[in-house]
């Protein structure tokens, strides 16, 4: 039966507790089971005559004879097999392993323990499985979950998740997946001194060989190693992103290696190098930068490499107070679309432009040299033959000319007038219309306007009509003139005689049919007889 135990109440008196003949009952009650418990033990114990017939080679089989050991205690091999199947309550512990009644056998045979259900600790967070100067040497688990505590400390020099060596597939790879793993610094100390190393993580190849990547809590920086040896490992990655947020986002102190095609490198910000950057290692390699960059300090070309793909802008900016010098023999801008330059531009050497069209959209063109030269392509073996000059567009309107005419051998506008010249001097000049304030040489043809003539002139009529005055071209002049009289006194006349001028020479008047020159009329004083007309 259970034991019974007797109710002393809450405190000395409290009358709350058993009263004396229920805890007298429970106190015989108890006594009754021991001495029941006692009997059936001393019963079951072999008897002299039993133990003197069992041989030694009975040792740990049941009603046995086991030897002790140096302390006193049977040793594991010793121990009989003890089985506790259809268990009704809490079996007993043993060797402090215990179970439920659900657990169903528990064996402990020749050292092992076999357990066919779950291995529960009686208290939560409790017990150890074994101990730093007891340890397990290998635990086996299937390949299912191992659960640790919130705070879980693994403490030893290496731990190895090795693969099953009979392994068939890649589902059986060796694999650890947590939300945080933290490497902290190792220190130990050799010869007095503490050394610490740099926490890392490590891979290992086919040959045994490991590749850390490990972290320099000095200057906080990650480092792919090789053998031990920092910053000495290789890092091959489809999409690499580097934030700056706060500092520097890459610092590149060694020289960079890239073999192979890598043209879907697209980097989303600025790329700065603050030193000497080789691009091309030598005239076999093609370096092509699609995105925009930035080159603080010197660029060295080696090859010959491309700026630009094409399809994005190519901006050099040496700062607005740094000037950009390009060292060639010879600077080609090759492009569908040609190079533009936001800022300002200095040759100091010869430019050279060999396309068909040279555009120049600024306000203000400046030219040190004191001559031009057109048609300079002309071989001088050639003769010319085409026309050369100047033509300014007009918007709306039509284009003006300024040409050497080749066919007549002189200068001449095309489609304007010429005005507003200072000094013309030229050894012929052929005009339609020419004004000017003064004009110097001799001028073949008729001049429309002036203003005054150099000498005046008198202007005289003769003939006819007689007058003169004098003219020097500042204002109009009127002359006062007289007709020349012909010999016919004034008067009236009923017929004139006029010559081919309209001037009369002579001044009649008749008094008779005659005088008129009528010769078929019929005086008033005729004799009319009757006969026909």
């Amino acid at each position: 039966m259970s034991k019974l135990t007797i109710n002393v109440g809450t405190s000395s008196n409290s009358g709350d507790g058993d009263t004396i003949r229920s805890a007298m009952i429970k106190s015989n009650s108890n006594f009754t089971d021991l001495y029941t418990q006692v009997n059936t033990a001393l019963t079951s114990f072999p008897t002299a005559a039993q133990v003197g017939a069992v041989s030694l080679t009975d040792v740990g089989q049941n009603s046995g004879i086991a030897t002790l050991n140096s302390t006193g205690k049977l040793t594991a091999t010793q121990l009989p097999a003890i089985s506790y199947s259809s268990l009704t309550g809490t079996p007993p512990a043993i060797g402090g392993l215990t179970s439920t009644a659900s657990a169903g056998v528990v064996s402990l045979a020749n050292g092992s323990v076999t357990v066919t259900g779950n291995l529960m600790p009686s208290a939560d967070a409790t017990y150890n499985i074994g101990s730093p100067t007891a340890t397990w040497k290998e635990i086996y688990v299937s390949a299912k979950t191992i659960y640790l505590g919130s705070t879980t400390q693994l403490s030893g020099t290496s731990i190895v998740i090795a693969a099953d060596p009979n392994s068939t597939s890649l589902s059986q790879m060796p694999t650890m997946v947590a939300s945080n793993i933290v490497a902290v610094p190792f220190t130990y100390v050799s010869s007095g001194a503490n050394i610490t190393v740099r926490p890392s993580i490590q891979f290992q190849d086919t040959n045994g060989l490991n590749y850390p990547i490990s972290f320099n809590t000095v200057t906080y920086e990650f480092s792919l190693d090789a053998q031990g040896n920092y910053g000495q490992g290789a890092l091959v990655a489809k999409q690499v992103t580097l934030s700056n947020s706060g500092g520097t986002a890459l610092t590149l102190t060694g020289d960079i290696v890239q073999t192979g095609n890598y043209t879907n490198t697209s980097p989303t910000t600025n790329f700065r190098y603050d030193g000497n950057v080789a691009l091309g290692y030598n005239n076999t390699n093609t370096l092509t930068v699609n995105s925009a960059t930035n080159f603080v300090g010197s660029v060295a070309f080696s090859g010959s490499p491309t700026i630009g793909g094409g399809n994005v802008p190519v901006v050099i900016n040496a700062g607005g107070a740094n000037p950009l010098t390009i060292t060639s023999s010879t600077m080609t801008l090759n492009g569908s679309y040609g190079a533009t330059f936001a800022g300002s531009v200095t040759i100091t050497g010869n430019l050279v432009v060999n396309g068909t069209q040279t555009i120049i959209n600024s306000s203000t063109l400046v030219i040190g040299d004191n001559i031009i030269s057109l048609n300079a392509d002309i071989p001088g073996y050639q003769a010319p033959t085409l026309n050369a000059g100047l033509s300014v567009s007009r918007g709306t309107q039509a284009a003006q000319q300024w040409l050497w005419d080749e066919t007549h051998g002189y200068w001449t506008p095309v489609g304007a007038n010429i005005g507003n010249v200072g000094t013309l001097s030229a050894t012929a000049i052929n005009v339609g219309t020419l004004t000017a304030s003064l004009i110097s040489g001799t001028i073949s043809g008729t001049a429309a306007t002036a203003s005054a003539l150099a000498t005046p002139v008198t202007i005289t009529l003769s003939g006819d009509i007689a007058g003169s005055t004098s003219f020097n071209g500042a204002s109009n002049v009127s002359i006062t003139s007289s007709l020349a009289t012909t010999g016919v006194v004034l008067g009236t006349y009923t017929q004139v005689s006029v010559d081919m001028k309209g001037r009369v020479l002579a001044g009649f008047s008749p008094t008779t049919l005659a005088g008129y020159g009528i010769t078929d009329s019929t005086p008033i004083n005729a004799t009319i007889d009757g006969g026909a007309y």
